[in-house]
């Protein structure tokens, strides 16, 4: 029985040797990594194939590519499930300023999953930085942390300012809670928000970082 177990070890871990070398050798045949784009990935004939370019932008530092490689391992898709090498390819994503991947974190240290401890100080701090980037989800949750207090001290202006954003496409939960927190501000706070809003919405209602999230 020990003798099989051993057996199926062994096989495993050939089988993942000769996934690496093939993965390897598709990644070095063109002799030119820098020639890797994103063409390249939609244009691959295979799912596999499609996942190498994936790991090469990757590797060239595509914050999206990292994104989409941190959920390859999520998932155990054409590599080993791992979720210790999601999380390292998650963070570096993030850290190279990609939307998705900050608004991931943020939601993941506020409802921990993935392994993540409960931090809601962390949590605000990746929502500020989806929310910049005109990440509409991140803005109203950024906005509901501010309304709260939740990892932030509470603000009723930066909270109004940023369901206004939120708001932007109609959504619903963001127009709601803007009408609740405009509510319980104070004249002042009112006039002192609308005159923030315009330089909010020029720098921050841009949402291109998200138009290519896959």
């Amino acid at each position: 029985m020990v003798i099989m177990r051993h057996k199926h070890y062994a096989i495993n871990f050939i089988s993942l040797r000769i996934s690496k070398l093939c993965l390897f050798v598709l990644l070095f045949q063109s002799g030119n990594l820098l020639a890797v784009s994103w063409d390249e990935v939609y244009q691959a004939k295979s799912k596999y194939e499609k996942h190498v370019k994936i790991v090469q932008l990757a590797q060239l530092e595509d914050s999206r590519a990292q994104f989409v490689l941190s959920h390859h391992y999520r998932l155990g898709e054409h590599v080993q499930k791992d979720g210790n090498k999601a999380n390292e390819w998650l963070f570096k994503s993030a850290n190279n300023g990609y939307a998705e991947a900050e608004y991931m974190l943020a939601s993941s240290y506020n409802t921990p999953r993935y392994n993540f401890s409960l931090d809601y100080e962390q949590s605000v701090m990746w929502l500020k930085r989806a929310a910049k980037q005109g990440h509409l989800d991140a803005q109203y949750e950024l906005g509901e942390q501010y309304h709260v207090g939740l990892g932030v001290e509470r603000d009723l202006i930066l909270s109004y300012i940023w369901l206004n954003l939120a708001s932007r496409s109609n959504r619903f939960l963001a127009t709601r809670s803007r009408l609740m927190v405009k509510d319980e501000m104070t004249d002042q706070q009112i006039k002192t928000a609308d005159a923030q809003l315009p330089e909010y919405f020029k720098r921050y209602a841009d949402n291109n970082n998200m138009r290519n999230a896959q």
